[in-house]
């Protein structure tokens, strides 16, 4: 709607925003001026900030059942639900090309597209390949942490532990294993 609306200058009113995800659209109809630090997808919740600072046109939500199209046939639907099916078409179609063009890197860390920010991001934050998309200092700290964990292993007198050993440790599989643990653990 905002690209339509800054495309052709025009503001509108009597839009309709359908959308599967309730939870969609209640963030989008929150009007907050921040987004706080540490929030889960927090570079979304920025985006959605700007998006609705700068749109002027008025819209009503609607909430449409997913997946509509497992139990009728496609014809039989509504046009709301009709548009749903086609977006989770185009959006599944869109994860595959995804999945399709990444760049591989030799390097550690998962694999990212040349350019993978949002439409309207106007700033992004990595930390050993992986974006931040909440509070940056917990990725920082986790990672200069590791890194003096490696060094700290490698140069022991005692027991000392090779870099590439030290690399070989799934180290949030095993946090995610000792999260439920007692801090004995």
């Amino acid at each position: 709607l905002l690209a339509i609306e800054e495309f052709y200058a025009t503001i509108a009113s009597g839009n309709k925003i359908c959308c599967d995800n309730k939870g969609a659209l209640f963030t989008f109809g929150k009007k907050s001026k921040r987004v706080p630090k540490g929030r889960s997808n927090s570079d979304i919740h920025r985006v959605i900030r700007t998006i609705n600072s700068r749109m002027k046109s008025t819209y009503l939500q609607r909430h449409v059942k997913a997946h509509q199209d497992d139990h009728a046939l496609l014809r039989n639907l509504s046009f709301e639900a009709q548009l749903n099916c086609l977006c989770d078409n185009l959006a599944k179609h869109a994860l595959q090309a995804y999945n399709h063009n990444l760049v591989d890197s030799d390097e550690r860390g998962p694999r990212l597209l040349a350019d993978s920010r949002l439409p309207l991001e106007v700033a992004r934050v990595y930390v050993e390949g992986e974006k931040q998309t909440t509070d940056v200092s917990k990725g920082l700290s986790y990672a200069m942490g590791r890194a003096k964990a490696r060094d700290y292993r490698a140069t022991r007198r005692k027991n000392p532990m090779e870099p590439e050993t030290f690399d070989c440790i799934d180290f949030p599989a095993l946090q995610l294993a000792l999260r439920a643990k007692p801090q004995l653990y």
